[in-house]
């Protein structure tokens, strides 16, 4: 999955979809992706620039790549904050 500005593209087929600030979320209840902070994302929202009435749905290999994107976004994301919390126990215990 290729993030640019405000576009989401999927490696595996070619696909593009619009995404604020290339922002890709998911719900709770884990039946739709949204992007940016209110928008919904993937096929049936029609953001597809080849959009095709045919393909209202992900492939499998579309979700395959979407999980592991997420996964890989939430792990760099996690290790920043645990890095940043060890920097600031490192700095105090030196005080």
């Amino acid at each position: 999955m290729k993030t640019t500005r405000d576009q989401i593209t999927l490696e595996t087929t070619g696909r593009k979809f619009y995404a604020n600030n290339g922002i890709l979320g998911i719900g709770e209840e884990a039946d739709h992706l949204s992007e940016g902070y209110d928008g919904g994302f993937g096929p049936s929202t029609r953001w597809d620039d080849n959009w095709d009435e045919s393909s209202s749905e992900y492939t499998h290999e579309e979700v395959n790549e979407i999980y592991e994107a997420m996964v890989a976004r939430w792990a760099k994301w996690r290790d920043k904050q645990l890095s940043l919390k060890s920097a600031i126990n490192i700095e105090h215990e030196s005080e």
